[in-house]
């Protein structure tokens, strides 16, 4: 593995995810070096030409420890891979994190199916942002690795099958697709805040929340009036999703079953 051997420096275990690619490039491309060769394979040692994805169901906590660079062999082991693998099948981190944004929604989303004919687009995307929801609340820290990945097959079939089952319902395409991007940046923000951590005793300790009350008077009404009767988090997410269909729909005919 890295630092293993062929006169190398330390050991790679050790070394944070991106700072082994790092490692790793410098010490396969060194400029005007002889033994390039020999040094491709001292990093990657016996590579596998078989495709590779993560495993699914992914480990519980890969995204977190992604998130937090941990050390590239401790990630591998995870993964249920060798350390070199790593290197072998994905150039750099955010290539490591687009396959795991794949991973995630690939478990969230087996099949990909359009609306019924007899169905309302809207109650189709409200089950699609619900679907896309629950996926990413599967994994702490799922809604930041799907945001940071990059070039995403599945989001952009998502979002294909989406913006196309609304045109195909009479939604003319710039309005289908301003209601598609609404709908996943309502349901990325919403995850995100609901994975950001809690503050802790020490944030809590004399924020006066009665002053705060007093403050913001409306806010904390409204707040307490929409949970009173016991609606939940769930709840929230949907009726949010309902407001933003209503305004989808205006104006194009035919109210919520265009």
């Amino acid at each position: 593995g890295v630092g293993g051997g062929g006169g190398g420096g330390g050991g790679g275990g050790g070394r944070s995810l991106g700072a082994c690619w790092a490692y790793c490039r410098t010490r396969q491309w060194s400029a005007g070096s002889s033994s390039h060769q020999s040094r491709l394979h001292w990093v990657v040692l016996a590579p596998s030409q078989r495709p590779w994805a993560p495993p699914t169901p992914l480990p519980q906590g890969i995204c977190s420890e992604i998130l937090r660079d941990v050390g590239a062999r401790k990630l591998a082991a995870r993964l249920g891979v060798q350390q070199p693998t790593l290197y072998w099948h994905f150039s750099n981190k955010a290539a490591l994190i687009t396959a795991i944004a794949e991973a995630i929604l690939a478990e969230g989303f087996p099949e990909l199916t359009p609306p019924r004919p007899d169905e309302p687009w809207q109650d189709w995307l409200i089950e699609l942002a619900q679907r896309l929801r629950r996926a990413l609340l599967a994994h702490p820290d799922g809604a930041r690795i799907v945001s940071l990945s990059q070039l995403s097959l599945k989001m952009a079939a998502i979002s294909e099958l989406a913006m196309s089952s609304l045109v195909a319902h009479g939604v003319p395409l710039r309005r289908a697709r301003m209601i598609v991007l609404t709908m996943q940046h309502h349901t990325d923000g919403y995850v995100l805040e609901e994975q950001a951590p809690r503050p802790d005793a020490a944030a809590l300790k004399g924020f006066d929340m009665a002053g705060f009350g007093q403050s913001h008077p409306t806010m904390m009404t409204a707040i307490t009036e929409y949970f009173e009767p016991g609606r939940t988090v769930n709840d929230l997410f949907r009726d949010c999703l309902d407001v933003i269909m209503e305004g989808a729909g205006r104006n194009l005919g035919g109210g919520r079953r265009v």
